[in-house]
């Protein structure tokens, strides 16, 4: 340790970069070796350690010092890059992503944050090159799969020309199905809802469940609910045979592989009443919410802010969207993703009223 002035310095630390597109959070040791760089280190490690708390507006100032400070660091210019985008600042985190990259060309997690920032602008052709020029250099890394569903996601939109602007207050466009919103018809309020404690369709017991995931569940669906200005409502059942929208779990990722897509931890299976010439919604008559609890990348458990954005985003799945946000800060994004929040955004909260605002507002109904 190194004293400068009444501070205590570490020569030598670690820094935690976090990823924008990606799950993954890597660790990178920084060596100061001049009283400028180590006082730029107590900046970068208040930064990075307020980051991870999400706590971004407060982190960028330390940040920016530490980049004053210590403009040749690459894991100054990543982890600032990182709070620019986390405060809407894309152009910025652009920026700095790309001046991280040419410091240390090894940091290739630059590329597709880059492209991340690119694409929550709406500038789809931009992302899809960054995330792909990600691929070349890291075709067989553990998020690969991740990075090559979300060119897979982004190329769809593009095709079919459904997607809307990430910027705009919400995103229904996007979450129709061809054209058309999906919904429950008022006429089978409350919806019956059905949550496994903690086994598979099959009634065997998962491993790796947590009775907190119920609850998280249930929170979950109360968040969806308020999001509608209760639009919509439902009641608990105790019978998956009288469920209109049934809930499980499950810790088989054959089954993902098999049924949903490979960037998702759950699936939700939809279905729907055959559509008439003067059909101009599709109308919900069953659902099936099926969460895996373990982790896709290391097989652990599920954390508490996994799971809650998990069940966010199947539940959105079976209350009626169709598709997925383009943004990803929105909880509807396609992709697991770290700079989506356990919490339902504006634009979730407003696409949610919009497919049900034609309805009559519910009281709360009360838990069964």
């Amino acid at each position: 340790m190194v004293k400068v002035g009444s501070a205590i310095i570490l020569v030598a630390a670690v820094v935690m970069l976090l990823s924008l597109a990606v799950s993954a959070k890597k660790e990178l040791h920084v060596s100061p070796k001049t009283p400028q760089q180590e006082q730029a280190c107590v900046f970068l490690l208040e930064g990075t350690r307020l980051l991870e708390a999400k706590l971004f507006f407060k982190a960028r100032k330390p940040l920016e010092q530490a980049a004053t400070l210590w403009p040749e660091s690459a894991a100054v210019h990543y982890n600032l890059g990182f709070c620019y985008n986390e405060c809407a600042l894309y152009d910025k985190a652009i920026y700095e992503f790309q001046r991280a990259l040419e410091l240390e060309p090894k940091m290739t997690d630059c590329l597709v944050n880059i492209g991340s920032c690119y694409q929550v602008q709406g500038k789809t052709n931009e992302a899809i090159n960054w995330f792909k020029d990600y691929l070349k250099k890291n075709s067989s890394s553990p998020d690969a799969e991740t990075v090559r569903g979300m060119i897979r996601a982004l190329q769809k939109y593009d095709r079919e020309r459904i997607e809307s602007d990430p910027m705009e207050q919400d995103y229904l466009q996007s979450v129709s199905d061809h054209g058309l919103v999906r919904r429950w018809p008022y006429h089978r309020l409350p919806l019956r809802v059905y949550i496994a404690n903690g086994t598979d369709p099959s009634g065997k017991p998962v491993n790796g469940f947590r009775e907190e995931f119920n609850y998280l569940l249930l929170d979950a669906l109360n968040d969806w609910i308020k999001a509608s200005r209760y639009k919509i409502s439902y009641r608990i059942v105790t019978n998956p045979q009288d469920a209109d929208i049934a809930c499980t779990w499950t810790d088989d990722p054959a089954f993902l592989q098999e049924k949903g897509n490979k960037v998702e931890q759950g699936v939700a299976q939809v279905m729907t009443e055959p559509m008439t010439n003067s059909s101009t919604f599709k109308s919900i008559y069953s659902a099936h919410v099926r969460i895996f609890v373990l982790s896709r990348d290391s097989g652990h458990p599920l954390t508490t802010d996994e799971m809650r954005k998990t069940c966010l985003h199947e539940l959105g799945h079976a209350l009626g969207m169709a598709g997925h946000s383009p943004s990803n800060k929105d909880v509807m994004f396609y992709t697991e993703s770290s700079s989506v929040w356990p919490a339902l955004t504006k634009r979730d909260k407003a696409t949610m009223l919009r497919m049900y605002h034609e309805y009559p507002e519910m009281p709360p109904h009360p838990v069964q």
